[in-house]
C-alpha cells in the first residue's frame, strides 16, 4: 500500500491543484456579463478570457493522465490508434473538442456571424468541468478507501 501511495500521491496532488485553479477561475467569473453570469446570460464574448479558461480546462484534463513507466508507454504506443480513439470518445474530450473548435473558429472569423459553440461556451465548459469533477471525486473516494483500514 505504501508503494502505491508514493507512486500515486504526486499525481493526486496535481489533480487537486488543477481543480483548485479552475474552481477559483469559475468563482471569479460568476458575475454579471462574465463567462458564468449568474443570471444565465453571456453577452460579451472575450477571446482572451475564454482562452484563459480553456488553458485551465486543458490543464485540469491533463492532470488526470497518469505517469507511466516506459514499458507501459511502449505497450500503449503499439496500439496507439485504439488507445487514442477510446480517449477521444470520452464525454470530457468531446466537450473539450467542441470548445477548442469554437475558439479556433472565433480566432479565424472576426465577425462571420454567431458561432454556436461560443454562444454555448459556458454550457460546454460546465459540462467538461462536471465530467472531470466526477472523475476527481471517484479518485478521492478510492484514495480515502486506502486509509479506511488504518
Amino acid at each position: 500500500r505504501n508503494g502505491i501511495l508514493l507512486y500515486l500521491e504526486p499525481q493526486y496532488s496535481c489533480i487537486v491543484r488543477a481543480n483548485r485553479a479552475i474552481t477559483d477561475y469559475i468563482k471569479d467569473h460568476k458575475c454579471d456579463n462574465g463567462h458564468f453570469d449568474t443570471t444565465g446570460g453571456f453577452y460579451d464574448f472575450n477571446l482572451h478570457s475564454a482562452s484563459e479558461a480553456m488553458i485551465l480546462l486543458e490543464e485540469y484534463a491533463a492532470s488526470f493522465v497518469r505517469d507511466m513507466p516506459h514499458s507501459t508507454r511502449v505497450e500503449i504506443r503499439k496500439m496507439r490508434e485504439s488507445y487514442e480513439v477510446s480517449y477521444a470518445t470520452m464525454q470530457r474530450e468531446l466537450y473539450l473538442d467542441i470548445l477548442a473548435r469554437g475558439l479556433k473558429a472565433e480566432e479565424q472569423s472576426h465577425f462571420r456571424g454567431p458561432n454556436i459553440e461560443l454562444l454555448n461556451f459556458a454550457t460546454y465548459f460546465k459540462l467538461a468541468v462536471d465530467e472531470m469533477d466526477r472523475q476527481y471525486l471517484l479518485i478521492r473516494r478510492a484514495r480515502r478507501a486506502l486509509y479506511e483500514k488504518d
